[in-house]
């Protein structure tokens, strides 16, 4: 499934709310704290997100990010003299910076047992997506992001966006910026199976890019027509490779789950 425009989930409508906050108690406190936000996320120097291109669990910048401001804010408590009230609000607004850090690990830990799992079923898939190249042969980032309860309400339950590089249509771009890709899933039972769907289609968009953001504006956008699951006509060629993808890797998964139950049974009987 695709998303041409830049996805904006309920969790990231409920980051940018908690950022807001976190800007008025910090200008109410007459303190400031520089880099709260981002644009465009950068890749991070931490041990979280090591290099630049591959496989990239999307938390881990988050992650690296909130550790920073937590780390700030820590600093600020200690080293800056206030009066007892604002101390009080700036442990407050400490309490909620790291309860949303738990959160973004828990999501982290998750996201990342998704990828390690389609690593250890199809090494193939894994290494294909993880060493994947634009049509110039440049290397390309791909975040992967899992969840909870992602696309329940209207049924679509992963997304790869979709979207150019202003000045150069064979370079990808999403919100980690250019030369990356930004896939989403539902980290539900079905998350490895919706990421190996998801990682057909960007097997075949990043090294097809130029041509087939063409094909998708005039197969599902011209004159306003809007299907409900657009890239997914029958002759679409990035569904063509989600199939053959799939054909393969539903194969391994279900001898996967076959090996994995009879670990289990046998660990079980002992």
């Amino acid at each position: 499934m695709f998303s041409s425009a830049r996805p904006t989930s309920k969790n990231q409508a409920q980051s940018n709310v908690f950022f807001g906050f976190i800007r008025f108690v910090f200008l109410f406190l007459g303190l400031t704290l520089s880099s709260l936000t981002r644009s465009c996320p950068q890749e991070s120097n931490g041990n979280l997100n090591e290099g630049i291109y591959g496989i990239k669990n999307s938390y881990a910048v988050e992650l690296q990010e909130w550790t920073d401001h937590i780390n700030k804010t820590k600093e600020l408590i200690g080293n800056m003299a206030m009066d007892v009230e604002k101390q009080k609000k700036m442990k407050g607004v400490l309490k909620q910076m790291l309860a949303k850090r738990d959160d973004l690990l828990r999501n982290y830990n998750r996201t990342q047992e998704i990828i390690l799992t389609l690593k250890l079923i199809d090494p193939v898939l894994f290494n294909e997506i993880d060493q994947i190249k634009d049509k110039e042969g440049s290397r390309v980032a791909v975040y992967v992001k899992a969840i909870d309860k992602f696309g329940e309400k209207n049924g679509i339950y992963a997304t790869t966006n979709l979207d150019q590089c202003k000045g150069n249509e064979n370079i990808y771009t999403s919100p980690y910026g250019d030369r990356t890709v930004s896939v989403t899933v539902n980290s539900g039972q079905e998350a490895v199976l919706l990421l190996a769907h998801e990682f057909g289609h960007v097997k075949y968009q990043v090294p097809n890019l130029a041509f087939y953001y063409k094909y998708f504006k005039e197969t599902y956008l011209k004159d306003g027509f809007n299907p409900a699951v657009p890239g997914h006509f029958s002759k679409d060629p990035s569904r063509l490779s989600v199939k053959k993808t799939l054909t393969r890797f539903k194969r391994l998964y279900r001898q996967y789950k076959q090996d994995t139950k009879h670990t289990d049974e046998i660990f079980v009987s002992h």
